[in-house]
C-alpha cells in the first residue's frame, strides 16, 4: 500500500515472506485464487469452510463507539476555516461531507473517516520542530494541478 495508510498487521516475519517469495506461482495462484497456498494451510488450522470465506469489509462505527463526542471533535477539526488554512481540500466540500458523513450512511462515514485521518497527519507534521516541511510541501505539490 505505496499510497494509503494500513489500518491492519500485514504479515510482519520476513523469513515467511522470503520464503513465500520463493515458491512457484504454480502454488501461490490455483483455481482462480491468488491465495491458495495460504487457504490450504489455513484449513488446517480453521477448518476449509472458514479458511475459504472471501475478504470482507469491516468497518468501525466510530460514532457508536465514541458518541456524540465524536461529532463535536470532527465539526472542531473540520471547521471551515481550519480547513481553508490548511489549504489541501475545499472547504465548502469537506463542510457539506462533514454533514453526511455524520450519519449512517457507510460510504460518506468512510470519506469523512479518510479527510479527518489525512487532516490529522497533515498537522500533527506541522507541529514537529522543523513543520514538516519536506513532507507537506510534498503532500501540497501532488494535491494541487
Amino acid at each position: 500500500m505505496a499510497n494509503s495508510i494500513e489500518g491492519r498487521v500485514p504479515f510482519l516475519d520476513h523469513r515467511l515472506v522470503e520464503f513465500a517469495m520463493s515458491l512457484p506461482a504454480s502454488l501461490k495462484a490455483r483455481h482462480g485464487s491468488l491465495k491458495y497456498l495460504l487457504r490450504h494451510v489455513a484449513a488446517r488450522y480453521v477448518g476449509a469452510p472458514r479458511a475459504g470465506v472471501k475478504k470482507a469489509a469491516f468497518y468501525l462505527p466510530v460514532r457508536k463507539f465514541f458518541g456524540s463526542e465524536f461529532d463535536v471533535f470532527v465539526r472542531d477539526t473540520l471547521n471551515e476555516s481550519s480547513v481553508r488554512n490548511d489549504g489541501y481540500f475545499q472547504a465548502s466540500a469537506v463542510t457539506s461531507l462533514v454533514d453526511a458523513g455524520l450519519t449512517d450512511t457507510l460510504l460518506e462515514s468512510k470519506r469523512l473517516m479518510a479527510v479527518l485521518m489525512f487532516t490529522l497527519w497533515v498537522r500533527s507534521l506541522r507541529a514537529r520542530p522543523d513543520g514538516g516541511v519536506g513532507i507537506t510541501r510534498a503532500v501540497a505539490a501532488r494535491s494541487r494541478p
